[in-house]
């Protein structure tokens, strides 16, 4: 049972409409292995845990709107969810079997230093603010949002063989993300420019976790549990700007110019290793039927 629940009270003063509200919702996710974790496994040798409880999260959003007319809108949201058994892939020294079959490693001979095991972290804890404003004035439309969000780890299941602890900032989380989008749109053309920002979140030093993985020796036999945590740094902002342009050919037919990733920001999210497609330019037509 995932309950949902909902309640708002809507004033009408004038040209202005004000709106409280309030909401409960739960959600379940079965258990699954984190997407970019199992890159992991090119070093390492997977393991499943039979054990894994679902991922399950509950909590209260509140929240004013106000609208005037149709060309200003406002919206100001606080929001506490709690999540538990929440799963994450777990680096463990890895213990070959006494007769291990042989592997195909890719081409590597070298057997794996590490096995990944998923383990349920425990709890956390999601507060926060999200803020939404758009402005209409005729042809030109202005909306811009901004989130903060404190993520913290609340409780650590004992049998959790991570390097996350109680208190702790949830790792690859930005504490602030903001946007704003730019729209014209004049008789048979439309102009939009966005751009987005994430700022101030911890994840781990990949560079440095793979460079002394490579040099090899003891250090590199010890990343994990509570090793790993020295290797957490902090990471900037991250700011990525879009552009489009289209024209109308015909009534059915549009011409579009689109430039993805203006600013070429290739590095820095959501670590030091991952590269992300630099500066794109594409153009397209579209039908309408």
């Amino acid at each position: 049972v995932l309950p949902a629940l909902g309640a708002s009270v809507v004033q009408q003063v004038g040209d202005v409409t004000l709106k409280a509200r309030v909401a409960y919702g739960g959600g379940v996710r079965p258990a699954r292995s984190p997407m970019r974790e199992t890159a992991w496994r090119s070093i390492g040798a997977g393991t499943v845990n039979n054990n894994l409880m679902p991922e399950r999260q509950s909590g209260v959003e509140t929240g004013i709107d106000m609208f005037w007319r149709r060309n200003l809108s406002v919206q100001v949201t606080r929001f506490e969810q709690r999540a538990s058994s929440l799963i994450q892939q777990v680096p463990l020294p890895y213990v070959a079997p006494a007769a291990e079959p042989p592997v195909d490693r890719g081409g590597y001979s070298t057997p794996p230093s590490y096995a990944y095991a998923l383990e349920n972290l425990g709890a956390i804890t999601n507060r926060g603010w999200e803020v939404a404003v758009r402005q209409n004035i005729g042809a030109l439309s202005i909306a811009g949002t901004v989130s903060m969000v404190q993520s913290l780890v609340d409780d650590v299941t004992p049998r959790y063989a991570g390097d996350l602890r109680d208190g702790d900032r949830v790792l690859a989380v930005p504490a602030r993300t903001s946007g704003l989008t730019v729209t014209w749109t004049p008789p048979r053309w439309q102009f939009q420019i966005s751009g987005s920002q994430v700022s101030d979140w911890i994840n781990y030093d990949r560079l440095a976790l793979t460079s002394t993985y490579l040099r090899g020796g003891a250090p590199s036999r010890e990343l994990s549990g509570a090793t790993l945590r020295t290797y957490w740094i902090r990471y900037g902002e991250v700011t990525r700007l879009r552009a489009s342009v289209g024209h109308d050919l015909t009534r059915t037919l549009t011409l579009r110019l689109i430039g993805d990733n203006l600013l070429d920001r290739q590095r820095g999210e959501p670590d030091n290793v991952t590269i992300v497609p630099g500066r794109t330019l594409s153009v397209g037509l579209g039908a309408r039927f």
